[in-house]
């Protein structure tokens, strides 16, 4: 993701895994939180993702090389988001710590609000065509 915009940031290099684990050891669904390996979140039942440090657990799968991620400001994310995702951004439906899988710009994606900036993971592939979409629709040239 070569070329990106002022503040923001490609996470792609960092590490990145999936947790498979019942009863729910981290954050409810739809929730992230920020420990000591780094950032959690759930978007379903029974699976956890985590930017940061390998956790415990018999249950994990490196992601680092399946994911692209971008952190995006959140007065630039919040306004380029709408036009190319129907999730609603407002803070009192997706307020800091939440976490969703949606569509952005028909990409399946997982949207995690934490600290100011909104993290966007998708598949590696599509990775370059989600930030050209999301540079796009800032208007940005």
């Amino acid at each position: 993701m070569a070329g990106l915009p002022q503040g923001w940031t490609d996470l792609s290099l960092i590490p990145k895994w999936r947790i498979f684990e019942e009863p729910s050891p981290f954050c409810a669904v739809g929730h992230a939180i920020r420990g000591t390996a780094g950032l959690t979140w759930s978007v379903s039942p029974g699976q956890w993702s985590v930017l940061g440090s390998r956790p415990e657990g018999a249950h994990v799968v490196d992601l680092a090389h399946v994911w692209a991620m971008v952190s995006i400001p959140e007065t630039v994310a919040l306004e380029a988001l709408p036009k190319v995702c129907a999730l609603d951004f407002d803070a009192r439906v997706f307020p800091e710590g939440r976490a969703a899988r949606t569509a952005v710009a028909g990409i399946a994606t997982e949207i995690v609000r934490m600290e100011g900036a909104l993290l966007l993971a998708t598949s590696r592939s599509y990775g370059g065509y989600l930030t050209e979409a999301l540079i796009s629709a800032t208007g940005t040239p």
